[in-house]
């Protein structure tokens, strides 16, 4: 059973997109292309019930920029931002990631809906101190906000609900099990060293 406000987009076509690029095999080039054309079709079910209304787009550095570029091309009359962290590799489940990036006071007050992108939603962590950032940020603390993720984890999907219930999950693919690396079982890896054709330890290919 999916968790509440939790929504996996299953049109098919999405579906054959996210078993590509979960395909180890495919080169960089390829990756970024499917992660572009998968993330458009994401955001554009995000955003089925949009209004006129100011949108800001959060990227989650470094692998949201594997989704950035599609929330551009999708919305371009929204702001777009960054946050950068570091998650701690030799205790994931128990240390909080570190900021060495944040661009959220440039959000624009009048802001009424944040949409975050971040390819993986493994432990929940860095998604868990986005928002805790943006709730520092007090004329935000009304706007609307949804996470769109490629995969996303049982694990951090609870972890993250039961911090922000109000907050809505949108995902290609939904995976039971995190390894002791906090990986995705069953995932597309390491998402970042991907999109940057950067050669992965094996640790991360699960």
């Amino acid at each position: 059973m999916l968790p509440k406000n939790l929504t996996v987009v299953n049109h098919p076509l999405v579906q054959e997109l996210i078993t590509k690029i979960g395909d180890r095999t495919i080169d960089a080039f390829l990756f970024r292309e499917y992660c572009n054309r998968v993330s458009r079709m994401l955001i554009y079910e995000v955003l089925h019930d949009v209004k006129e209304e100011k949108i800001a787009f959060v990227a989650i550095l470094r692998a949201g920029m594997a989704m950035l570029g599609a929330a551009m091309e999708t919305y371009p009359q929204g702001e777009f931002h960054l946050i950068g962290m570091r998650r701690d590799l030799e205790n994931p489940y128990e240390k909080k990631p570190q900021f060495y990036l944040d661009k959220l006071h440039e959000i624009n007050s009048d802001t009424k809906r944040i949409i975050i992108l971040e390819p993986m939603l493994a432990t929940g962590g860095s998604l868990i101190a986005t928002l805790e950032a943006i709730a520092q940020h007090r004329e935000l603390n009304t706007a609307r906000i949804q996470i769109v993720a490629l995969n996303t984890a049982k694990f951090g999907a609870e972890a993250l609900l039961k911090t922000f219930p109000k907050v809505q999950i949108f995902t290609a693919a939904f995976f039971p099990e995190l390894n002791k690396k906090a990986y995705i079982v069953g995932g597309l890896g390491d998402a970042g060293e991907r999109f940057f054709g950067i050669q992965s330890d094996p640790e991360h290919i699960q």
